[in-house]
């Protein structure tokens, strides 16, 4: 009897083991990503005594964009390069500082081997920071609205991958709960309808769509979803890139 009963106690554990590790093999992509990216906010902070109490809010309640770049090169680097492991900075650009924070790390495209290594103060140009921040808009949309739409593949895509943009003409609501002005609808209208795209050659691609200044500034998304690719091209305006921000003449 005593052997009967250990032998179910055995099997009851084995079990329980089995469904704690296929629990565990079950972690999620955004998951490992979501504990790299606390791993790098807390060596951020440690490493940063420079940053002001605001500046340290910004941080730890405000997603970062990540910048993926093969091991191995590659020009287009995250799910398009050839390696398994990508050198991965998780950046903010954070208010009132001239540099961008990139956090250092090697790991794979699931992230939960990453570790930060180094932190890294990087002046980006106007127009790379304006691109940056619109970017992570669109790609913080899709990660956290579309998430039961896209495949692995197609999440890794839309992580470390940079879209392409394009000027759209998509039908869009801008004033979805009608408590917008006459004059600020003017003021939507004027701006410049931008889609970001992922992976563009599939049949039916990730597309972010939103409006903002010329050069990308002040990016706002009104939709996104996979749209079939014969949909998107009727409706695209224009490839080409956003335009560069203006600057004022500075006399000799």
């Amino acid at each position: 009897m005593g052997l009967k009963n250990t032998g179910r106690r055995l099997s009851a554990a084995a079990i329980a083991a089995a469904v704690v590790l296929a629990v565990a093999g079950c972690n999620s992509t955004a998951y490992y990503q979501d504990q790299a990216v606390q791993r790098a906010r807390e060596f951020l902070l440690e490493n940063a005594p420079e940053l002001t109490p605001l500046q340290v809010a910004h941080v730890r309640y405000n997603k970062p964009t990540l910048l993926a770049e093969n091991v191995l090169g590659g020009s287009r680097g995250g799910w398009a390069a050839i390696s398994e492991r990508s050198q991965i900075c998780i950046t903010w650009l954070i208010p009132g500082c001239r540099d961008a924070y990139l956090v250092y790390g090697v790991s794979s495209q699931r992230m939960y081997d990453w570790f930060p290594e180094r932190l890294i103060r990087k002046t980006f140009t106007p127009m790379e920071t304006v691109r940056l921040s619109a970017i992570g808009a669109a790609r913080n949309y899709a990660l956290e609205n579309l998430y039961f739409d896209l495949s692995k593949h197609e999440y890794n895509q839309v992580r470390f991958s940079d879209p392409r943009i394009l000027r759209t003409d998509f039908n869009l609501n801008l004033n979805p709960d009608g408590k917008l002005t006459e004059a600020q609808l003017t003021r939507l209208k004027k701006q410049t309808q931008f889609s970001m795209i992922w992976g563009e050659d599939a049949e039916a691609p990730t597309v972010i769509c939103g409006i903002a200044a010329e050069n990308l500034a002040g990016f706002q998304v009104y939709f996104g979803g996979k749209i079939e690719a014969d949909v998107l091209h009727r409706h695209t305006v224009s490839t080409d890139p956003p335009a560069a921000p203006k600057t004022d003449a500075k006399k000799p």
